[in-house]
Order: structure tokens, then C-alpha cells, then sequence
């Protein structure tokens, strides 16, 4: 069975709005916290987490590569071990929800056979079914029946809050709240005006939060209004922010605005249990909560990367200091690797409170030209920030001007590096001292019909080649900006001279070669030539940020510009199975490579300590338990290895558009295939001598696009496009 994204109605995603309570909770004395957060790794091969429930331990709900599976957790092997038979009848079923009664039973909601539907106008009337699961393998169907909002039945779904022994409760799109049977029956509905964020069951009374911070006290089993508890009530009252409550027999527990509660149903008295600040929790989202007996709680949750992860927080009645001053890091813009290494670093080292703080937020007018002279002038003046993310800013002009602590005073570069692919470190580093380390890498490359991967080495060639074929080689602008971005990647570098002024008549060649591309480049359902030329400021923006696969059924190649591991896995299956060959960007029989996610720390910083700990703990376990789903590849040749030598178990790693010349795309699974190890070891070495493309900041590839669409579109000449070019060029560099 598989899970895939599809917007059939908004009710995919877990309550969003939170909570506040009408009772203050209890608050800790002094600067402390008193839970000690451990991350779980989630079992191999599951893409989509639905539940988690308790089953003699901790255990979740979610894909099985064959279908829904129960997986349950060994704290003394930590280790996985699926425990359900299959429910094969499901097998190509697309799950909508799936939530655990017990350790034994399970309810979930699919479109039945939805893989097996290639029609739109057929899949679209598709109807939600609804089972209840044994894990011996049994199902059996629920009846359910909903009114249509329309006739595509599929956009009106029960969405079930609470199972019980033998009720299902919920609401429909429209927050209609419903109490089924688990024969089918209706038992009740009660149709609301309001958005319902949350319901729990407390003995037999069902409560009902709803978004305007009203609470709905119902009898459970009648649907009949009651009084119920005014504590509780105040406890579910919703605020801004995600919501989340799940209810034990001792206890209610509720998210709210990134901090989770615990109520008391004998005691009557609630408390703030977590403040999501101090943990990887901070930047998750669609929280499932899970207490157990010995006061131990579970959070599964989505990271913004779409990846899930599964905190467990044991209580420390002895607390945990907290440091008072915040470790802070600064980073350009907003990036999602960072974020995912300080959540990482903060679930192991809690006392350490971390602040990142963003130049550009895109949201007060700050133009990057504004930033870049606001941390220059802290950075002179001594103030602001213990860590430098440097991705794109001037980290030569920082080393030059004496701004960054030679690393080798704060942490073990030689034992470091000994694990990294030396030759990324030579950039940052002269007789004195080493001023930044990068982390991951980008390669770039194409993948294609073997002639075309030949002719790459050499632009005319390949242009001319693609001229002769007579196809288009870009669908839409963003496919086009990509192979702008690889053909200025090949010949930045002879476009400036050692002073760094720019050359006119290397500008010129360059943008015939862009001019060529633009002029071939075509579209499958006959528009015009992009009214953008070959790229818009986004785009070329976003290229050191997203990984784009595009594959059409007529074309002779395929763009694939940034190689993350998934990506080379992806490659080498078009390579092997497909008969594709694959080309990297090289100079001079080199590689050539960009680095990403360098950091540097800022001469005057008065926590050095943490600043060396946090580089290390990057370098030596955030890589190996992130660097896959940060789009880079990581700088440490072992795990860069053990990534791509890890098996998929069938997982499809891209959804590929084969648009061809119809109106309609064709969609392609695109299977990574792994690598064995003398194939590693092959990359390994040309890695290893590898060189870092020059001029590949975005801003100077900015100016460089943009001059070649004023050619392209016909506002300049070739001479005036490469003059103007060349002039803002050679002041940028100079300044």
C-alpha cells in the first residue's frame, strides 16, 4: 500500500491551532528543565508514520513497502520488528488515515485500488473505504456512509479522533461531528458551524474544542449535550498555534503553541510538562503524543522536510541546567540543514539553548545588500553571534580581514579531518590557521543518451548537437534555468580574470551559448518561448537549494544538476537498468564541486567551547543521521559510502514527468539503485581531487542571467549585454 500526497481534501493534515488553558500551569524553579530527550531512529523503508500506540513498549503505524504495517520498538536491541501479517487486499490501496485501537486492532481509511487507477476521470470518483485490521491479517469493512459535497465522493471523509471497544468517533469536512458503530451504523450527528481542533474521551463524556475557544461537552455514547468538568474545559480551551490532546485514564495531554500540558483527572491540577524550545521538537509539526507508565513520554512528528522523527523524554526529578546566555548562530537565510542540525544537537545536548538567527527574513524589506553590511559592521564591532553559517557570504574577505578564529584553537582539526575529503578544507585554510569547514557538497551532472553525455565536456558541441535533433530539451523555465545554470558553471571561471575584473569576450561566447539554448528551447504543450528568457531571479536563487529530476519520453537526456546521494541512486539505476549514461561537471579531467553548509566562528565570540562541540557534532553524528534529506552530500567520504551503498527495499526515490509531446504527462517511478562498493570507492578517489567551482554564489550568477536575458529577449545587444554585465560584475568583485 502506498502513500502519496494528494490534495484530496484539507483534512490531511493533524488540528492545527493551539491551546492555552484557563489554569496556569505549575512552572519549574530556576533555569532548568526536566526532561532528557532521546531520539529514536524509525524503522527502514517507511515513508509515511500514521499512529503510535502502546504494545508492551512503543510502537507505530505506518507504510511497509507491501502495505500498512505495526512495527514495534526493542529498547534493549534498538531495533524494529514489524509485527502484522499483510493485508495484501490493501496492498494497492492509497491510505488517508490509519489510527491503532489497541496493540491488536486498527482502523484505517483508504481509496481501495487507487494504484491500480490510471484514468483521472476514474480515479477521482473513487469512494473512501474504511477497515478495521487485525494483525493476524483479518479485515473487515465499515460501512461508513457520508453525504457527497459533490460528486467526486472521495472529498467528503470521515476523519476519526477516537477509537473506542466499539465506537468510532470523528468529524466529516464540513466539522460535522459523527459517532459510528463499528458495523456502520450512524449512531450520531451533530452538525457544527465551528472548526474542530481536537476531542477527547473522559469517562463517557466525549469534549469538543473547537478553534473560537468554545467547548463542547457531550455523552459519548448518546450524543446528547452534558455538563462535564469546568477545569477540564479550561485545560482544552484552544489558542494560536498547533493542537493536539490524547487522553490516558489518569490523564489529558495537550500541545499548545509548542509546549505540551499535562492534566491530572484525579488530582484536578495541570502542569507544563515540555517547553518545545529546548528540543529537536521545536520546529516539528502534526504531533502524536504517547505517556507511558513510568512517566516517559513519546512525540512522533513531521520535520519541515516532510520526514518524520520519534522523541522519547524521560523525566529527571533532579532537573537539567539551563544555560541562561543562548548559543547563537547565524545564517543568511532561512535553512532547513541548520535547523535539522541544532534540533539534532539539542536532543543530545538539552542545557544548551540554541538561537538561529536569519539576515533575511523576506518579510521587513532587509535587502541582502542591507544584511551583508548590518553583520559586517557586528562582526566589526565585536557583538552579535558565536557561529557563522557562511553560505553565501564573502568568507574570503572575512579571513582576510581577520573576522574568523582559526578552528584549530577550538577543536581537533587533525583528528577531523582525517575523516573528510581534505581537499573541500584547502579553500579555508592558509599557513596560519583552518577559518571554515564545510559540511556537504554538490556535484552536478547530466544523464542521457550516451552521445549526449559525451558532447558535454564541450558546449558547442552539445548545443549543436541538440540543435540537430530538432526536440526541445526544456518543457517549462525552471528546467530551462537549470541548464543555463550547468552551462555557466562550465565557463564561469574563464569569464574573470586573476584580478577579478570580468572579460567582455569570454561574457559574449558565454551568452550565445545562452542565447542557443533559449532559441531551441521548446515547450510539450506549445506555448510561446518563456516570456522570462532563461530564468527569473527565484530560480537561479533556488538552484543551491532544491533538486530537480526532469525526464521527457522524446528527449535525449536528462537534467540532473544537483547529485545527492538519493540522486546518484537514482542515476546509476537510469545507468543500469535503462541503458542512460551519466557525466559529472569537470574541468581539466577534474570534478568540480560546490560546498554548502560551511561554518565559521567569529573571532570575538565568547562561547568557543560550544562553537568547537557543535562543528564536531556535525562532522561526526549530525552527517550521518541527516545528510541524506539535506539535499548535499556529506563531506565525510565513509558516510557519503555507507548512504549509498544503504538499500531502498523497492523504494521509489523519484516520480519522473514523461511529457513527450502529449497533453498529458505520463508519470515515471524512477527506482535508486544502490552502489556497490568499488563503485563507491571509484567516486571516492575523483572526489578526492575534486575542485570547487568558482563564481557560483548566487548573486554574481543573478547578474550574469540577467544580462543574458536582456539579449535574449532583444532589450540589448550581445556587445551592450556583455559591457553592462561586465562593468557591474567587476564593481561587485572589486567592492
Amino acid at each position: 500500500m502506498k502513500k502519496v500526497l494528494v490534495m484530496i481534501s484539507g483534512f490531511f493534515l493533524l488540528l492545527l491551532s493551539a491551546a492555552g488553558c484557563g489554569e496556569e500551569p505549575k512552572e519549574k524553579e530556576g533555569n532548568k528543565i526536566y526532561y532528557e530527550e532521546t531520539n529514536i531512529p524509525l524503522p527502514e523503508g517507511t515513508e509515511m508514520l500514521y499512529d503510535i500506540y502502546e504494545d508492551g513498549g512503543v510502537s507505530v503505524l505506518g507504510d511497509a513497502g507491501n502495505g500498512i504495517g505495526t512495527f514495534s520498538y526493542s529498547e534493549k536491541d534498538k531495533s524494529w520488528e514489524q509485527t502484522n501479517k499483510p493485508w495484501e487486499e490493501l496492498s494497492d490501496s492509497v491510505v488517508i488515515d490509519a489510527k491503532a485501537f489497541n496493540e491488536d486492532v486498527i482502523y484505517v481509511s483508504v481509496l481501495k485500488d487507487a494504484m491500480l487507477t490510471q484514468d483521472k476521470e476514474a480515479w477521482s470518483q473513487l469512494a473512501v473505504k474504511y477497515y478495521v485490521l487485525q494483525k493476524d491479517g483479518g479485515m473487515k469493512e465499515i460501512p461508513m456512509e457520508l453525504p457527497a459535497e459533490d460528486d467526486q465522493q472521495q472529498k467528503n471523509i470521515f476523519q476519526c479522533m477516537i477509537c473506542d471497544e466499539d465506537m468510532l468517533i470523528g468529524k466529516d469536512n464540513s466539522d460535522s461531528i459523527y459517532c459510528f458503530s463499528l458495523d456502520g451504523q450512524q449512531k450520531y450527528k451533530i452538525e457544527e458551524t465551528e472548526s474542530i481542533n481536537g476531542m477527547v474521551k473522559v469517562d463517557g463524556l466525549l469534549y469538543v474544542a473547537f478553534s473560537s475557544q468554545e467547548i463542547l461537552c457531550l455523552d459519548a455514547k448518546s450524543g446528547k449535550p452534558a455538563d462535564g468538568e469546568e477545569k477540564i474545559k479550561q485545560f482544552l480551551e484552544v489558542s494560536d498555534g498547533e493542537y493536539v490532546i490524547r487522553g490516558t485514564k489518569e490523564s489529558i495531554y495537550k500541545i499548545n503553541s509548542k509546549k505540551m500540558y499535562r492534566y491530572d483527572l484525579e488530582k484536578k491540577t495541570s502542569e507544563q510538562l515540555l517547553d518545545f524550545s529546548h528540543y529537536g521538537l521545536k520546529n516539528g509539526y502534526n504531533f502524536k503524543i504517547l505517556p507511558n507508565e513510568n512517566g516517559d513520554i513519546y512525540v512522533l512528528y513531521l520535520l519541515q522536510d516532510g520526514t518524520y522523527a520519534l522523541g522519547k523524554y524521560i523525566y529527571k526529578e533532579e532537573g537539567i541546567e539551563v544555560k541562561a546566555e543562548a548559543f547563537t548562530i547565524y545564517s543568511l537565510t532561512e535553512n532547513y540543514g541548520l535547523q535539522r542540525q541544532v534540533d539534532l544537537f539539542s536532543a543530545k545536548y538539552p542545557e544548551i539553548r540554541i538561537e538561529i538567527k536569519y539576515g533575511l527574513s523576506g518579510e521587513d524589506g532587509t535587502t541582502k545588500a542591507d544584511a551583508l553590511k548590518l553583520l559586517n559592521t557586528e562582526l566589526l564591532a565585536g557583538k552579535g553571534y558565536d557561529l557563522l553559517l557562511l553560505d553565501d557570504l564573502p568568507v574570503e574577505s572575512y579571513i582576510r580581514e581577520g573576522m574568523l578564529k582559526d578552528l584549530n584553537e577550538i577543536t581537533d582539526m587533525d583528528t577531523l579531518s582525517d575523516d573528510l575529503f581534505k581537499n573541500m578544507l584547502e579553500p579555508y585554510a592558509d599557513e596560519k590557521g583552518q577559518y571554515a569547514v564545510p559540511c556537504g557538497f554538490l556535484l552536478y551532472g547530466i544523464v542521457g543518451k550516451e552521445e549526449y553525455v559525451n558532447s558535454f565536456a564541450d558546449t558547442d558541441d552539445f548545443l549543436t548537437l541538440a540543435e540537430n535533433t530538432g526536440l526541445p530539451f526544456a518543457v517549462h523555465d525552471y528546467n530551462l534555468s537549470e541548464t543555463a545554470n550547468i552551462i555557466y558553471l562550465q565557463h564561469a571561471s574563464e569569464c574573470f580574470r586573476d584580478d577579478g575584473t570580468a572579460d567582455q569576450e569570454k561574457l559574449k561566447e558565454l551568452y550565445s551559448y545562452f542565447d542557443r539554448v533559449y532559441r531551441i528551447s521548446g515547450n510539450s504543450f506549445g506555448e510561446e518561448l518563456q516570456e522570462d528568457g532563461i530564468g527569473n531571479g527565484w530560480e537561479i536563487n533556488s538552484m543551491d537549494r532544491a533538486i530537480e529530476w526532469i525526464y521527457y519520453d522524446k528527449l535525449p537526456f536528462v537534467m540532473a544538476p544537483y547529485m545527492s546521494s538519493d540522486g546518484l541512486k537514482a542515476a546509476k539505476f537510469l545507468e543500469d537498468e535503462q541503458g542512460y549514461s551519466c557525466g559529472y561537471l569537470e574541468e581539466e579531467g577534474e570534478l568540480l564541486y560546490n560546498d554548502r553548509m560551511i561554518f565559521g566562528v567569529p573571532e570575538n565570540t565568547e562561547q568557543e567551547e560550544t562553537a568547537g562541540k557543535f562543528i564536531e557534532f556535525v562532522l561526526k553524528e549530525g552527517l550521518r543521521k541527516a545528510s541524506s534529506n539535506l539535499m548535499i552530500l556529506p563531506v565525510n567520504p565513509t558516510v557519503l559510502e555507507a548512504q549509498l551503498k544503504q538499500s531502498l527495499d523497492g523504494k521509489d526515490i523519484y516520480t519522473i514527468s514523461s511529457f513527450g509531446y502529449e497533453s498529458d504527462p505520463e508519470m515515471t517511478d524512477v527506482k535508486g539503485k544502490t552502489w556497490k562498493e568499488e563503485e563507491c570507492k571509484k567516486l571516492q578517489e575523483k572526489i578526492s581531487t575534486a575542485k570547487k567551482v568558482k563564481y557560483a554564489e548566487a548573486e554574481v550568477r543573478e547578474m550574469v542571467i540577467d544580462g543574458a536575458n536582456d539579449y535574449c529577449l532583444g532589450k540589448k545587444t550581445l556587445d551592450v549585454s556583455a559591457e553592462d554585465t561586465a562593468r557591474t560584475l567587476t564593481l561587485r568583485n572589486q567592492e
